[in-house]
């Protein structure tokens, strides 16, 4: 069982954020091409029109942390197995 620092976990943690982020990114930008309203988007993405507005315009947001939730990466950590 291989030993995970609280620095490694947390470099991990931050990776995942990113690629949270970018995901929810191209979401948001996928659904505009498709032609759904802000609103609609806010809807599915978990974000208000204001957010959604702000990513779209490739403006920094601060994402909600239910959607960066890492919980899965601690359950399925190396303490888990």
């Amino acid at each position: 069982m291989p030993y995970i620092t609280s620095v490694e976990r947390f470099g991990i943690e931050k990776g995942i954020e990113k690629g949270s982020h970018a995901t929810l990114r191209a979401l948001v930008r996928n659904a505009k091409e498709q032609g759904l309203t802000d609103e609609m988007i806010g809807r599915i993405a978990g974000l208000d029109a204001s957010m959604v507005q702000k990513i779209l315009r490739n403006e920094p947001v601060d994402l909600p942390l239910h959607l960066l939730n890492t919980a899965d990466f601690r359950a399925s950590g190396p303490e888990a197995r």
